[in-house]
């Protein structure tokens, strides 16, 4: 797992982490544990998943994880928990696309989170050289995607990128200087 392990999860993170979730909650605050991943590190991912709810009150779940152990696991999780839902697209992907690659991600993550309602896609740490396409792309394709009602066969939807307007021109257009 990266940075620390479950056992410091368990031990350290989430005693701490309910501790100031209820000190919080008595001042009237929603507070909960965010950004924890590596769940596909583990033997058993889901003891990691369910604590991750516990802390949140939802589950989140990022690439890489959702990406190797599949969407399904996600969804099942927070639904036997009735919780909400957000995944989150890998950064790398988002980075380096392609397009094509990035739409299927989407499509695919709506497909199966989506349906149940409580769902919340991530465009997650998105690198700062990312192509301006690429951000494009997930927005585009999440909006074909995930208009509710949903379609009941998103595989049979074909993703075209938009024509997109230059943000430098969007700038310009709004009066806004831009270099």
């Amino acid at each position: 797992m990266p940075i620390v392990t479950w056992p410091i999860i368990q031990e350290f993170v989430r005693p701490y982490v309910l501790r100031l979730r209820d000190l919080w909650a008595a001042e009237g605050y929603s507070v909960g544990a965010v950004g924890q991943w590596g769940e596909s590190r583990l033997p058993d991912p889901v003891p990691f998943l369910e604590a991750k709810i516990e802390m949140r009150g939802s589950l989140r779940g990022l690439d890489p994880d959702v990406q190797r152990l599949g969407p399904g696991l996600y969804v099942e999780t927070a639904a036997r928990h009735g919780v909400a839902l957000a995944l989150g697209l890998d950064s790398r992907l988002i980075h380096d696309g392609p397009v094509a690659a990035i739409a299927a991600r989407v499509r695919a993550y709506i497909a199966a989170a989506a349906p149940r309602g409580r769902f919340t896609l991530v465009i997650n740490n998105v690198p700062g050289d990312t192509p301006p396409e690429h951000i494009q792309a997930a927005v585009a394709a999440a909006r074909l995607y995930g208009q509710y009602p949903l379609a009941p066969d998103l595989e049979s939807i074909p993703f075209e990128m938009p024509d997109v307007e230059p943000f430098a021109d969007f700038c310009r257009r709004r009066g806004w200087r831009w270099s």
